[in-house]
């Protein structure tokens, strides 16, 4: 129990008791007989504001309060007493015991109290943010690129028996006028998706065209700056003019900073939450059915 009180993880506990603790205390100071009524004063209404901005900070709140326009204040006091009202109503009906969901939401807030707590308190130097992508290397690889226009001839709008001479006479004609990549759009047939593609993953290629056609103009054997084809998509026959090509490679930490200092920050505060938790889960005293501990 020493290290809980010690450790700065699960101070956000502390806030967030004394806040519910207090709200409870607030909540419950009238008897049976005064269950229908609802008091609002000074310390209510602190405590509301604190939960409805999901901050703990009395003398921030405090000063917010005080400053506060008439109207504004009203307003607020008339939507303390309706969730007042509501919540206890639901409480009297009993709404509150053995729903998953409103321990889901419970759960949820002591998650987010949490949260709100060690995102104050983790902070990691460029040692760290290094350190984290060394680690994870493969989350920050740069899939290869390619840049190329096409021509695509459909199946479905010609006869089945004319389809090879089509599409020999398509790739002779953009072979022999040597056609440019702008001026691919004004041959072949309309494609679904797009006629050129600039800077594209493999992967977004595939999707567009099948993994035969992605591997096929991947593939080291396509020259640039050429119509070269047919190749064979999901959709029909393609004559190619690939551009560019960037290989799979590392970038440098330099490059990805921003992404890795985001994604090692969001690990830290996740390990830093669960440790918080775990702390807590500790000053329990679980008791396990020993059925339960030696069922397979």
């Amino acid at each position: 129990m020493r290290k809980i009180v010690r450790d700065p993880l699960v101070h956000f506990l502390v806030a967030g008791l004394v806040l519910f603790l207090l709200y409870d205390v607030v909540g419950s100071s009238t008897g049976e007989s005064d269950q229908r009524r609802v008091q609002v004063g000074h310390t209510e209404l602190l405590v509301f504001l604190q939960q409805q901005s999901k901050k703990f900070d009395p003398a921030q709140f405090e000063k917010i309060l005080a400053a506060m326009p008439a109207a504004e204040r009203n307003a607020l006091i008339d939507e303390y007493v309706r969730q007042e009202v509501l919540v206890r109503e639901a409480k009297r009906m009993g709404l509150e015991k053995k729903d998953y969901v409103i321990r889901r939401r419970l759960i949820q807030k002591m998650e987010f109290l949490a949260d709100g707590y060690v995102s104050e308190v983790v902070a990691l130097d460029e040692d760290a943010q290094k350190a984290y992508y060394d680690a994870h290397l493969a989350d920050y690889l740069i899939e290869p690129k390619i840049t190329f226009t096409h021509v695509f001839v459909d199946p479905r709008k010609h006869e089945a028996g004319d389809m090879a001479r089509v599409v020999g006479q398509i790739g002779e004609a953009l072979q022999r006028k040597s056609v440019p990549f702008s001026d691919a759009p004004k041959h072949g047939d309309r494609f679904p998706f797009h006629i050129n593609y600039v800077d594209k993953s493999d992967a977004f290629v595939a999707s567009h065209f099948g993994g035969n056609f992605r591997d096929a103009i991947f593939g080291s054997e396509i020259g640039e700056g050429a119509w070269q084809g047919p190749y064979q998509s999901t959709y029909g026959q393609h004559y190619v003019m690939v551009t560019k090509r960037a290989a799979e490679r590392q970038p440098e930490f330099d490059e990805v900073r921003g992404r890795v200092a985001a994604d090692a920050r969001r690990e830290a505060l996740k390990a830093a939450q669960d440790e918080a938790i775990a702390e807590v889960v500790a000053g329990y005293d679980v008791e396990v059915s020993d059925v339960l501990r030696d069922a397979p």
